[in-house]
């Protein structure tokens, strides 16, 4: 298999958990996607479906146990830290446009 940068893993994983709703207050359903720019359309994931599982097992071993498992800045021992760790989800909500 090829190895692919950790970061890209770890990127798709990211968007993949944080495209289920957080459930607080104030947030919207996205009820449609934007439309794909002209420069992307037709194009294909070079790393294949099997990207998103590997860094579904880095997530698990590197962020969960801080930012928790769907990654909204939960886990237990993001509890010790201060800074706490970040709401991943309110991240990539706060990316749109």
């Amino acid at each position: 298999m090829k190895k692919v940068p950790y970061f890209v893993m770890l990127s798709l994983l990211l968007l993949t958990a944080c495209g289920e709703g957080n459930g607080s207050p104030g947030s919207e359903p996205i009820s449609t996607l934007a439309p794909v720019p002209a420069e992307y359309a037709g194009k294909t994931n070079p790393f294949g479906p099997e990207a998103a599982d590997e860094g579904e097992k880095i997530f698990r071993t590197n962020c969960e146990t801080c930012h928790g498992p769907q990654g909204h800045g939960d886990g237990p021992a993001g509890d010790s830290l201060d800074p706490k760790p970040k709401n991943l989800a309110e991240l990539k909500k706060n990316r749109r446009r």
